[in-house]
């Protein structure tokens, strides 16, 4: 079990998460692990839907949907690739930036990944 205490505007919540192990491990290195985990699940969440607005996605089709997701994904770590690139500018920067002129954007930025 994991209990999470969140205080946001002088209100406090307590949260209880239960997890399923089957790994032996000391409790500070399972905390260590499950904060990992989901410190990576928020960022690639939050860029996916700040960056390529996800949430607003109301796409029927499931293959067309999961189609789409990986789409993104792919994109997004391509810009975060591309990051030093265009000066560590933030990744909506960029992908604006990018639709500008996409062609021609494209093959500059193909360049620097295959020479990097």
């Amino acid at each position: 079990m994991v209990k999470k205490t969140i205080i946001k505007k002088g209100e406090k919540k307590v949260e209880r998460r239960y997890y399923i192990s089957s790994l032996n491990v000391n409790v500070e290195l399972f905390a260590k692990a499950i904060r990992n985990h989901w410190s990576v699940e928020n960022k690639l969440h939050w860029h996916l839907d700040f960056t390529f607005r996800e949430d607003k996605n109301n796409t029927m089709n499931k293959n067309a949907l999961m189609n789409l997701q990986l789409i993104n994904k792919f994109c997004l770590g391509m810009i975060n690739k591309l990051k030093p690139f265009y000066e560590n500018r933030s990744l909506r920067r960029i992908r604006k930036i990018m639709s500008l002129d996409f062609e021609g954007v494209m093959v500059r930025n193909i360049c620097y990944l295959c020479l990097s």
